[in-house]
């Protein structure tokens, strides 16, 4: 990497925000089928080379300073796994690194992959990523602003206009939300109700709270199923369900973060988790759970089961 005179130590307390903040676009298509990127390739993002296998940490370089006054992205490495369409939840590995001087700000790939929603909702690092192919290798050349917001790095002494480079390896893509078929509604269940991105909501008339444990198939997804120990990734979202019938938003929200987990399925685990067992991909899950402390609030959580990460043994 070639460095200028202006290259400054960034703690490990910044990379780390770097790292965990940018995990908080939208593309085009054209009538005839094919995908047209939001953020095109520019003069910075192509001057980005990165050699080295796709999965690992690469070998970068580029020409300091670079700057660049909006998102621009190039592909590195072409892969040959399916194309990424806005809004598929993707695994990636990704390194940052400071657009003025070349000092490498953090990478994430000493840690397990890290999962984007491959949409505006993470603004320009998803964006990045629509109309990529899996096992790609893309540079992300981009002002600090268009991926943590105004002012999302001030903090960490980071200007909204300082260039950011990432370069990203997309591993695997998933469902980005449940896109099965509605199932028949329980008598005495809430009622979700689903925005345009999948956002789940909850509606609750006037019921008595539930006594035991239910499961309802919202949607009914046609992938595979999910076995006793898989690893699956999941979009979860619960909320408290009072005697009076009031419904307060819950402490596990994936949704408002726009960041889907994956989570070890055993038939012993915990409610939401234990129902998953036996639900195919696509499918979207309601289950309700009753007070267990006497207190007189049960809980409503609803699953999305996006994909398979790991099977079993």
């Amino acid at each position: 990497m070639r460095r200028s005179s202006l290259a400054r130590p960034l703690t490990a307390a910044v990379a780390a925000v770097l790292i965990s903040g940018a995990l908080v676009g939208c593309t085009g298509f054209s009538i005839d089928g094919s995908c047209t990127p939001t953020i095109s390739s520019g003069d910075g993002s192509s001057t980005v080379t990165a050699t080295g296998k796709v999965s690992t940490d690469p070998n970068v370089d580029f020409p300091t300073p670079l700057i660049v006054h909006a998102p621009q992205r190039s592909v590195v490495i072409a892969g040959d796994g399916n194309r990424v369409e806005a809004g598929d939840a993707v695994s990636v590995d990704y390194s940052i690194w400071l657009g003025s001087d070349g000092t490498k700000l953090g990478s994430s790939y000493s840690a397990d992959p890290s999962y984007l929603i491959a949409d505006e909702s993470v603004l320009a690092l998803g964006d990045s990523l629509t109309c990529a192919t899996v096992g790609s290798r893309v540079a992300l050349a981009t002002t600090a602003a268009a991926v943590y917001g105004v002012g999302g790095l001030s903090a960490q002494g980071i200007a909204d206009d300082e260039t950011l480079i990432y370069v990203i390896d997309i591993e695997s893509s998933y469902l980005g939300k449940a896109n099965g078929f509605n199932q028949i509604p329980q008598d005495g269940m809430p009622t979700v109700v689903t925005a345009v991105d999948g956002t789940p909501g909850i509606s609750v008339l006037a019921k008595s709270l539930p006594s035991e444990t239910r499961v309802e198939t919202v949607k009914a997804g046609g992938g595979a199923v999910v076995a006793d120990g898989d690893t699956a990734l999941l979009h979860v979202r619960n909320w408290a369900w009072a005697a009076d019938d009031s419904v307060t938003l819950g402490g596990t929200d994936s949704w408002s973060k726009h960041i889907p987990g994956t989570q070890v399925i055993t038939k012993d685990a915990a409610e939401p988790l234990s129902s998953v067992v036996g639900a195919t991909v696509g499918s979207q899950l309601l289950v309700v759970v009753p007070a267990a402390d006497g207190s007189g609030t049960a809980t409503i959580w609803v699953v999305d089961v996006l994909g398979i990460t790991a099977h079993a043994g």
